[in-house]
């Protein structure tokens, strides 16, 4: 897969709350492009992949995950069925870095992160310009929650602990630091916020073009 899709724009769809701000217009327009949605983005919009790397994830939403049309990428640890396909993470003291081909990602998993790894599956696919959608450096308050903050867009996610935000910190230095070409759409302190309609103005979509079967061949 390595360069298949040179200058495409990736759409990296996490599961913050600032995709709360999306209108039905803008995610409609997210059908025709190349997009990585990480964990529960599926019920955002259909993403051409679909990556988690949470343990018992792929369990817990099975029935959801299975019927749809996405490329499933998943850690060998999280495939015992064999219906997705299968990519390592190696533990790296020096936290994440950016590989030279699909053979293994690394990062360091005390910090571990959906968001950089889909992004370094990004970078080795060649995508360019790479856009941030979801990918927040922050809870949003909410009323009548339990915490008094919801953590992503459809409410609070029973899997975030203490760790979860300085993990997506420490992934947004990492995206940050590589010299990429990125357009954030979240809210974060790292990149300046664009609209997705201000995005949608500076690239080029290729409405007509089947990522899915430029990656799989078929």
């Amino acid at each position: 897969w390595k360069d298949r899709l040179k200058n495409v724009p990736c759409f990296i769809i996490g599961t913050a709350p600032s995709l709360l701000d999306i209108s039905e217009e803008e995610k409609s327009r997210l059908n025709d492009c190349f997009t990585i949605g990480i964990n529960r983005a599926f019920e955002f919009v259909v993403p051409t992949i679909l990556l988690w790397l949470d343990e018992g994830f792929g369990h817990e939403f099975a029935e959801q995950i299975e019927p749809l049309p996405s490329i499933k990428l998943n850690q060998t640890i999280e495939d015992p069925d064999n219906k997705t396909y299968v990519f390592q993470v190696k533990n790296r003291q020096e936290g994440y870095n950016l590989p030279d081909n699909f053979d293994c990602f690394f990062a360091n998993f005390q910090y571990m992160n959906s968001a950089a790894i889909a992004f370094q599956i990004a970078v080795l696919l060649g995508c360019s310009p790479i856009i941030l959608l979801g990918i927040d450096g922050f809870y949003r308050r909410a009323a009548g929650t339990k915490r008094g903050v919801i953590t992503n867009f459809f409410g609070v996610n029973h899997r975030h602990d203490t760790f979860s935000m300085p993990n997506c910190m420490t992934a947004l230095k990492f995206i940050k630091d590589s010299h990429q070409t990125v357009l954030n759409c979240a809210d974060n302190n790292f990149f300046h916020k664009h609209s997705l309609s201000e995005v949608f103005n500076l690239i080029k979509v290729d409405t007509n073009r089947d990522y899915k079967k430029c990656l799989l061949g078929s």
